[in-house]
């Protein structure tokens, strides 16, 4: 993953520092510095070739190329938003209502799944993410008189880095 354009301008004016090609999310100041102008993203490119032409005052120029590699940082998973999930009342205790649809480019799939309310009703498995029915509560049943939808609140963790979302079982 290595950015390379070849789309390059004229050299700088004299006395000047500047990148001649296409440099994606960074510039270059007179003085040579170097700053980013965008995001960068480690999973999408890893690293970056710019090429810089530097004049100095009676017109005499060189050309070097710099290379900035980006460091990979932890991020949080993601889980997709509007996941919604169905299930028959008087549902088995155990059967999976579905998956929770999650993933995290830095974690290599590796993400903890928590369940933080209608534990009673509901489990999640914490490595796949599937969604059970039944809960801690053994005598609660699926009842669609009783109890005809159910707003969860998931977490999901890797790299120790969570993220939580409300998922709908209607």
């Amino acid at each position: 993953n290595q950015w390379q354009d070849n789309k390059c301008s004229s050299k700088p004016a004299a006395g000047f520092t500047e990148c001649v090609c296409e440099p994606g999310p960074f510039d270059i100041d007179g003085s040579g510095t170097v700053f980013t102008t965008g995001t960068l993203d480690y999973e999408r490119i890893t690293s970056y070739q710019l090429a810089a032409v530097v004049t100095d005052d009676t017109g005499l120029f060189t050309e070097a190329t710099v290379v900035v590699s980006i460091g990979d940082v932890p991020e949080p998973p993601i889980i997709y938003p509007d996941q919604v999930f169905v299930v028959d009342e008087n549902t088995p205790r155990g059967t999976i209502i579905g998956q929770i649809l999650a993933s995290d480019d830095d974690a290599n799939g590796e993400i903890e799944f928590e369940l933080l309310n209608g534990t009673d009703v509901f489990s999640v498995s914490q490595g796949e993410g599937s969604l059970l029915a039944g809960g801690t509560n053994l005598g609660v049943i699926l009842d669609f008189e009783c109890t005809n939808s159910y707003v969860l609140l998931v977490r999901a963790t890797s790299d120790n880095q969570a993220v939580e979302r409300t998922l709908s079982v209607i």
